[in-house]
């Protein structure tokens, strides 16, 4: 199946350094991204990644700054039996 993304820009545009987000999803995925361009030029982009399985889910965050990666978190979330 194709990917599936959705975005909406209403009142919030990454050049005026308002934070702009758009979604995906492909398969099991879903991705969530923000993206901020300040007045000086720089930016940040925040990637969130969730994948669903049966037995939980696994994460994925980075946060990118003026094309750096500075920060990556991995985890999983384990389902429990009730």
């Amino acid at each position: 199946a194709a990917p599936r993304f959705g975005a909406s820009w209403g009142r919030s545009t990454p050049v005026k350094g308002k934070t702009y987000s758009w979604a995906g999803l492909a398969e099991r995925i879903l991705t969530v991204n923000s993206l901020v361009i300040e007045p000086d030029g720089s930016y940040e982009m925040q990637i969130y990644q969730r994948e669903f399985s049966g037995s939980g889910m696994n994460l994925e965050f980075c946060r990118i700054k003026d094309g750096t990666v500075v920060c990556t978190v991995e985890g999983r979330l384990s389902k429990q039996a009730n």
